[in-house]
């Protein structure tokens, strides 16, 4: 008896290549972005003032904003013990945030720490720092 290979499938959407029953991995990370409000911020292009940002937390070193949405903000930023950059996610207004805010946080971290695709990036690190949740 021979082998048959499993059909192939495309995405309807992004146009990536599928095998099995799986979903996109590219699109199902996008689809939760936008449930958690994620969205292109004007700072990211470049409109962001400096003052305003936190120039160390921890030990990353933060150069610029990139994207903001309803609950959270994300940098560029240096990781200063392993000299390379991240994007540093925190919550907007963490003495504001409600349990509730701070529960969909933690699952966006453990959702995207969940996913191995070439066109997402792994998540590094999952934190509190001075009462303030984050992750790379």
């Amino acid at each position: 008896m021979s082998m048959i290979n499993p059909p192939t499938r495309t995405c309807l959407s992004c146009g990536e290549r599928l095998g099995g029953d799986s979903p996109c991995p590219a699109c199902s990370i996008s689809r939760a972005l936008e449930w958690l409000e994620l969205e292109k911020s004007p700072a990211a292009a470049g409109s962001f003032s400096s003052q305003h940002l936190p120039s160390d937390f921890g030990h990353y070193r933060v150069e610029r904003e990139i994207a903001a949405g309803g609950a959270g903000m994300v940098y560029e930023a240096e990781d200063t013990r392993l000299g390379r950059r991240v994007a540093l996610k925190m919550l907007r207004r963490v003495f504001f945030a409600s349990e509730s805010d701070r529960l969909r946080f933690k699952a966006e971290a453990e959702l995207a720490s969940r996913l191995e695709h070439p066109h997402i990036v792994p998540v590094h690190e999952v934190g509190v720092l001075d009462g303030q949740p984050y992750f790379t």
